[in-house]
């Protein structure tokens, strides 16, 4: 009974014996429990009429003893920041920046956000369930408990390659030939192996908007991302984790615009196949196996950083009720969390960042194996560079 704590839960556990982490996963469903919900993305009014695979709140629990590491991954399309906190403050007191929160970007999930409800090409009021967004409050902290109930001693891999480049493409590349060769074709790969040789996690980092069902879809699904972790829990045993990466300025399935439904679901099935086997020979080829010795173990930094809304048509959103974000006047609260595993570094990002600024933060990590998990703890939208930003290509976003 009680409320769930980490740090009770972490008294509880002790140390993990030497030369290993603590290491548990889990998933909880979150998909609505009924029909006619506002759908995130693409369009107001779009309200779903059924439900084609669930959608989940996935988690990875890593702990060196020292410090502890929650990764939560959402079938969601974004989740604020200020829902993030009240996620934590779920579980934990003192370890909040140790638990990132990231949405896998599906654009067939419920709207969580708030813009896509009623309306007629603007929304008029606000798609979003308060009731739902609890609800997955609540999913994150039972996710938490769950993967540190069932947290086992574990050691990783960790490896970095490039997925086949025609996955994915940029959305402009018809406007602007060549655009597409700018995007961030790598998949960085973690996966946790207990003693006994089994896996407890296999997450995987890859940047494309989860959008290869399309808007004509009236289905609830995670898309792609659902195929590719349940392929991932099928190859490897454990749960599969996806988080996205530099997906802004538009990087897209690579899927014609004008394909009917029926064939997406095949083709999205695909793409969730190809990013595993593309996982999978980079564990292989290039694995680098890890565990945890003196001075090598889990280190997390966060940081929060106050911005400022500048756009007047969000504000008067925000204002009426229908944008979420919390904070007074123009200012509000992200932030930016990095956490250093090894030969791998983790950096959230609060949004849909720009595959050039993206390469920039990779560089800047300089790791081994780089972990660039978009819409992490937050969804501000898309982050660009001033050059991008004035450019009359990127006019929608």
């Amino acid at each position: 009974g009680g409320a769930f704590r980490i740090e009770d839960r972490r008294a509880a556990l002790g140390a993990p014996p030497a030369g290993t982490v603590w290491a548990g996963a889990s998933k909880v469903d979150i998909t609505p429990d009924r029909d006619h919900v506002y759908m995130a993305g693409f369009m107001v009014n779009r309200t779903s009429l059924g439900v084609h695979d669930p959608i989940y709140a996935r988690c990875l629990y890593v702990d060196d003893g020292r410090t502890p590491l929650v990764m939560i991954s959402l079938d969601l399309l974004g989740f604020l920041h200020s829902e993030v906190v009240g996620m934590r403050a779920r579980m934990t007191e003192r370890f909040g920046p140790n638990v990132i929160v990231a949405s896998t970007h599906s654009h067939s999930g419920p709207d969580i956000i708030g813009l896509w409800g009623f309306g007629l090409l603007l929304p008029f009021s606000s798609g979003k369930d308060d009731a739902f967004v609890d609800r997955v409050m609540d999913a994150g902290a039972q996710c938490v408990r769950q993967a540190m109930d069932a947290a086992v001693p574990a050691t990783a891999v960790f490896a970095a390659a490039d997925a086949p480049a025609d996955i994915s493409t940029n959305f402009h590349e018809p406007e602007r030939p060549g655009i597409a060769k700018e995007k961030d074709n790598q998949i960085a790969v973690a996966r946790w192996i207990s003693r006994k040789g089994e896996t407890v996690a296999t997450v995987i980092n890859y940047a494309c908007h989860v959008e290869a069902i399309h808007e004509e879809n009236r289905e609830i699904t995670a898309d792609f991302a659902g195929f590719l972790t349940r392929d991932l829990e099928q190859r490897f045993g454990g749960v599969g984790l996806f988080f996205n990466g530099a997906i802004g300025g538009l990087i897209v399935p690579n899927i014609p615009r004008p394909t009917p439904t029926q064939e997406r679901w095949d083709l999205a099935r695909r793409m969730g196949q190809r990013l595993v086997d593309a996982a999978r020979d980079a564990l292989e080829k290039r694995g680098i196996p890890w565990s945890p010795g003196p001075g090598d173990g889990i280190e997390v930094v966060s940081r929060d950083l106050p911005l400022s809304l500048d756009n007047a048509a969000w504000r008067f959103f925000r204002f009426v009720g229908i944008l979420g974000i919390e904070g007074e006047g123009r200012d509000f609260m992200t932030e930016l969390t990095a956490a250093r595993i090894g030969p791998s570094v983790w950096l959230t990002v609060p949004g849909e960042i720009f595959p050039s600024l993206g390469r920039k933060f990779k560089a800047a990590m300089a790791a081994r194996v780089p972990f660039l998990i978009g819409l992490g703890n937050d969804e501000l939208g898309y982050i660009m560079e001033p050059a991008e930003f004035v450019d009359d290509l990127y006019g929608y976003e």
